[in-house]
């Protein structure tokens, strides 16, 4: 059985191909994103230009001095030429000129992007025409003040100088705010290592309180202790405007919300959970094979979806990332080295304990990339199928397999 995967969407988007054993018992988990048409550039106009709980866009330009724009990172998928280019359109009608206008990759405490990233996400010509700004988390943040939850807001200053703030992103299910999207943008892609950090704390404080795991977090609007910080903060730092695609496992954008942040999240938030769940939830799979493509250098998300599918021992996760760039640097949540690491990394520890292999295929391996994924010394790397296929032959016929076409935005629902 022969299966093609979307992929290596920033770099070409050539499919990465599969085949399995025609004696394995096999389930394919589709989402219904990948059965809906792509959205065409008057499309998005259309839905921008209808917002939720918020004036269009040109209405709230009139009268401003200073834009600023911002938008997600190489670690997401989101395509932001087609929407950036729509949200200049109404700016310029607006009266505001481009020398007023600035664009911040919302990095949180991600690596910097390069000039060819930029391009991939914003189009070359508005790299040439445009300033386009990384965040540092480290330097150059105003204290704006500390919301209810005591979190302290530690806001790009740049950001903060702008009298019209507006966000390009997307909405998918998530593991720690149960969907990204909405003012997350902002409130940890514009924000200070130290807020950063509290955001985060308070996500974990609500999962340890409400009981939840870490799968049954992914696309759960219950896990929201990091969500009413952003909510709150979002008044506080004035983001005007947002608007948030949901994506299918090709990085299509195949639905778009808009407005208010705090408003059209939810908005889109329920469309995700129609279009990014899948119908069908295996268990007990010998098997799971989980493709990364809209979240392919954060791809431990996919194996930790992939594993609530496995049979409670043994059993084998096979992560499918051709991600050329190898996994983002995570100053956060990452390893600096063999004993020290960011804020809340806990150490090389074994994410997967009772799986038999965890197989990360990839024709550019690094040991770097594999300590993502848990204790690198229990991941097998595989450049070839072929080489995966070896390593799986000791499950014969009739073994269960489950194959995840986007396991990075996938999401099930409860059983």
């Amino acid at each position: 059985m022969n299966y093609s995967l979307k992929h290596n969407f920033w770099f070409g988007g050539q499919p990465v191909e599969i085949s399995l054993p025609d004696d394995w018992d096999v389930t394919v988990c589709r989402m219904a994103a990948d059965e809906c048409p792509e959205l065409g550039r008057e499309e998005l106009r259309k839905r921008i230009n209808a917002p939720f709980g918020s004036p269009t866009l040109r209405e709230l330009a009139r009268g401003k001095k200073e834009v600023c724009i911002i938008f997600d990172d190489m670690s997401r998928g989101t395509p932001c030429e087609d929407i950036a280019e729509i949200i200049l359109e109404q700016l310029h009608e607006a009266g505001i000129e481009k020398e007023h206008i600035r664009f911040i990759c919302a990095l949180g405490s991600h690596g910097t992007c390069t000039r060819t990233d930029f391009e991939k996400k914003l189009g070359s010509r508005i790299v040439r025409e445009y300033a386009v700004f990384n965040h540092n988390p480290f330097q150059n943040c105003r204290f704006v003040g500390a919301t209810d939850g005591g979190v302290q807001l530690y806001i790009n200053e740049e950001l903060m100088r702008c009298d019209l703030k507006i966000g390009i992103g997307s909405i998918s299910p998530h593991p720690v705010n149960g969907f990204g999207g909405g003012g997350k943008i902002a409130l940890i892609g514009t924000v200070g290592i130290e807020t950063i950090h509290q955001l985060h704390t308070a996500s974990l404080n609500c999962v340890i309180s409400k009981k939840l795991s870490f799968t049954g977090c992914i696309g759960n609007l219950e896990l929201d202790g990091m969500r009413r910080e952003i909510e709150q903060g979002v008044r506080m730092i004035g983001l005007d405007f947002k608007v948030d695609a949901i994506l299918d496992s090709g990085c299509r954008i195949v639905e778009c919300t808009s407005g208010d942040p705090n408003v059209e999240y939810y908005e889109g938030a329920a469309i995700s959970a129609r279009l990014n769940f899948s119908d069908c939830t295996p268990k007990d799979m010998d098997v799971v094979i989980a493709n990364a493509n809209v979240k392919a250098n954060e791809a431990a998300i996919a194996l930790s979806a992939a594993n609530s599918l496995l049979r409670p021992k043994g059993g084998a996760l096979v992560l499918v990332d051709h991600n050329p760039t190898g996994q983002v640097v995570h100053q956060y949540g990452g390893a600096a080295g063999y004993f020290i690491g960011g804020a809340s990394w806990r150490g090389i520890a074994d994410r997967h304990p009772n799986v038999d292999e965890v197989v990360f295929y990839t024709p550019f391996p690094d040991l770097t990339s594999a300590m993502s994924f848990g204790d690198h010394r229990r991941v097998t790397v595989a450049e070839t199928w072929e080489e995966v296929m070896r390593i799986l032959a000791k499950y014969g016929a009739g073994s269960r397999a489950a194959v995840l076409p986007d396991a990075t935005i996938l999401a099930f629902h409860k059983t």
